[in-house]
């Protein structure tokens, strides 16, 4: 059985390729992948994309789908997205009919990206740093921020994973509602704690989130806060890094601020 795709990367690239899963499809070859949208080449076949569901619209992907077969309508793409990919995906391995492409953020409960990562059961991307995207000029390298594909996307020289998106990592307050009380916004994470105390007096929650997932960029973003080599040492899973006086700050004000100052709707 051929090993399942389970990589993070940019949507827009979700679809602008096929690769062979352990389902029956007609994949591309290099060359056919390489080819311009000028060329002859066709794609043909069926694409199944599993999708874990998070804070994006379903639609979204759907949207997404819909704009490649307009572009190549010799291709069917069935796309399932679920909040427990990784329970169906195993049961449509049992079935024989797996998915041809995954999206699976790191840092999900069930772990399956890592674990895939862990068991080299990762196909290179490399090459796909080189494509150019549809409808413009640039490559997927071009379109990368500076320091963004770092070393923790790489293993062994090979591009095992890339970034889904880029978004600013900080929180965003209800401005009226500092009015209304006369807070200012806080500069430093004492202030944070001061303030939080002043709302927590008054029954309000200074920090809320829908979701686990929500937390990461916020996470990512107090990291490169509290230290700016802090993230890289993270990311690249320095040994000892949370052993170090700032990993053990870090720790410290996430876990303040999740399970202090969060909504709950318990309380």
């Amino acid at each position: 059985m051929k090993k399942v795709i389970c990589i993070l990367m940019t949507a827009a690239l979700c679809f602008s390729m096929l690769l062979s899963g352990c389902g029956q499809v007609s994949p591309l070859s290099a060359e056919s992948r390489k080819a311009s949208s000028e060329s002859a080449a066709k794609l043909e076949g069926e694409l199944k994309i599993n999708v874990a569901q998070g804070s994006y619209a379903k639609n979204m992907w759907q949207q997404l789908a819909n704009a490649f077969v307009k572009e190549n309508p010799g291709v069917k793409v069935t796309i399932t997205v679920d909040p427990e990919i990784e329970t169906l995906t195993g049961q449509m391995k049992e079935a024989g009919d797996c998915p041809d492409l995954m999206f699976v953020p790191l840092g999900r409960v069930q772990g399956m990206t890592e674990t895939k990562l862990e068991n080299n059961a990762m196909l290179d991307l490399s090459d796909l740093l080189g494509e150019v995207i549809p409808g413009e000029a640039k490559t997927v390298k071009d379109k990368m921020l500076p320091g963004v594909n770092n070393g923790a996307f790489s293993k062994n020289g090979k591009q095992l994973l890339l970034p889904s998106f880029f978004s600013p990592a900080g929180l965003v307050y209800d401005q009226h509602l500092f009015q209304e009380n006369g807070w200012q916004v806080p500069k430093t994470w004492d202030e944070m704690w001061a303030l939080a105390d002043q709302a927590k007096a008054k029954g309000i929650s200074l920090f809320a989130y829908s979701k686990p997932e929500d937390l990461e960029t916020f996470f990512y973003g107090m990291l490169a806060n509290t230290d700016p080599t802090l993230l890289s040492n993270v990311c690249s899973y320095q040994e000892g890094v949370w052993n170090s006086d700032q990993g053990k700050k870090s720790a410290q004000y996430f876990c303040k601020i999740s399970f202090l100052y969060r909504w709950d709707s318990s309380c």
